[in-house]
């Protein structure tokens, strides 16, 4: 069963519901019964774009300095980590010679690498303007550095 969840202007989601029962079990009462949570799942999905919003650097898709806060303020859960500090080589040049859009393709591609290389949970952060910090949890300092050194040859 899918159900169509909307606001009043247009289809935000779909729910969709299934059984694993040969038979099927869903009726019209657990149709009603997943509608009444069509608000609260709305509600959710709007958080979890706020907050997308509200912590994600929409130029190069790295969380920005506000979710870095936040998530440095939880070391002491982690039993050890790395850190790798990252600055874009002679990006003032880029951005002089081939003007801003070309410094932020180099942005944008730059964070793009580090995201598709990471296969862990490693956080990217825009630092500055042209410099990210990733933030690699359980991570030894041998593991850091050999995964630094596989984004040189990217």
């Amino acid at each position: 069963m899918i159900i169509k969840l909307k606001n009043k202007q247009f289809i935000e989601a779909f729910l969709v519901a299934k059984s694993d029962k040969h038979l099927n079990n869903i009726n019209i009462d657990s149709l009603n019964y997943c509608k009444m949570f069509n608000n609260l799942i709305l509600h959710n999905i709007h958080q979890l774009n706020i907050n997308q919003n509200f912590y994600v650097d929409k130029l190069t898709g790295a969380y920005n300095r506000k979710y870095m806060d936040i998530v440095f303020q939880d070391l002491n859960k982690y039993q050890n980590y790395s850190l790798a500090m990252f600055d874009i080589d002679n990006f003032k040049y880029i951005n002089d010679k081939y003007g801003h859009l070309m410094g932020d393709e180099v942005l944008r591609q730059f964070s793009k690498v580090v995201l598709m290389a990471n296969k862990r949970e490693f956080f990217l952060f825009r630092y500055g303007g042209e410099e990210f910090l990733l933030f690699m949890p359980d991570t030894s300092k041998e593991e850091a550095l050999v995964f630094v050194k596989r984004l040189e040859k990217l």
